[in-house]
């Protein structure tokens, strides 16, 4: 019997750390681009919570960032696609940064309430003799109000822009982590996104 709870436990647990490690299973995970350097990375925010920002630190390229989370709210409201709104209280994701670098200068950049991350841009620039993600301009909006507005984290727009990477989330959908490679710096980028809890 303490065999088989032993061994049902090991399990459960390989389990969950599976889920952790791979985010989602309704996730869409767009092809990770940029620079080949580093090692891989996930960073997503929990479940019913959706990116809204960016929090690190940037000079010639990104040094680091975490990943700024925001819980997702319905409210009562007709027409369909008005009824949810966004928690005003926002956090980092527990997954910990991209890039760990203390240099450049800080940057702390968060979607405007209701909005959240709908897609992101960006492009290399080569620092220290590696391709590195250089700047992300960041695209928020609620998918029902008219407008939007662009939020570029970094400081550098190096030759190439903006001939940048695109990656948006399809309708219904919104950002809830980045994937990629991560040294000292941030190497490469792919957005995660997944669609909105149901109304």
């Amino acid at each position: 019997m303490k065999t088989y709870r032993l061994v049902a436990t090991s399990l459960l647990a390989a389990a969950m750390a599976a889920l952790v490690f791979s985010g989602p299973a309704s996730a869409q995970e767009f092809p990770i681009q940029g620079g080949t350097g580093g090692g891989f990375f996930k960073i997503f925010c929990p479940p019913n919570n959706f990116m809204v920002g960016l929090r690190g630190r940037a000079g010639v390229v990104i040094d680091n960032f975490e990943l700024r989370c925001a819980g997702f709210q319905t409210t009562p409201s007709i027409p369909p696609r008005k009824n949810w709104n966004r928690d005003p209280n926002t956090f980092a994701s527990p997954m910990g940064t991209a890039g760990t670098s203390p240099g450049g200068s800080p940057l702390f950049l968060e979607c405007p309430v209701p909005n959240f991350v709908r897609g992101i841009e960006f492009n290399t620039d080569k620092f220290l003799g590696r391709h590195l993600i250089a700047f992300v301009t960041m695209t928020c909006d609620h998918g029902t109000f008219s407008g939007f507005q662009e939020l570029r984290f970094g400081f550098n727009f190096p030759p190439g822009f903006p001939s940048t990477q695109k990656q948006f989330c399809p309708d219904g959908s919104w950002a809830i982590g980045v994937r990629g490679r991560r040294g000292e710096r941030v190497d490469a980028l792919g957005l995660i996104c997944a669609r909105m809890p149901p109304f």
